[in-house]
């Protein structure tokens, strides 16, 4: 498992921030780090990463949405 293309961290810089160097808990971490991010994502209403999004407009036959 990695953690997501849009966390707001990596796995390396939070494992330095905790004083950690062995692997064992790095599932555990890239799970937190994953769920800490949408959860701030959220409380704040944005998202902080850009993202491609697509939008679909049906216009039913007219040239203007």
């Amino acid at each position: 498992m990695a953690v997501d293309a849009y966390a707001l961290t990596s796995l390396s810089t939070l494992k330095s921030y905790l004083g950690i160097t062995t692997s064992t808990d790095d599932a555990i971490l890239e799970r937190s780090i994953d769920r800490a991010s949408a959860a701030v994502e959220r409380y704040c209403g944005r998202l902080f990463l850009t993202r491609d999004l697509v939008e679909w407009h049906d216009t039913f036959g007219h040239d203007r949405v």
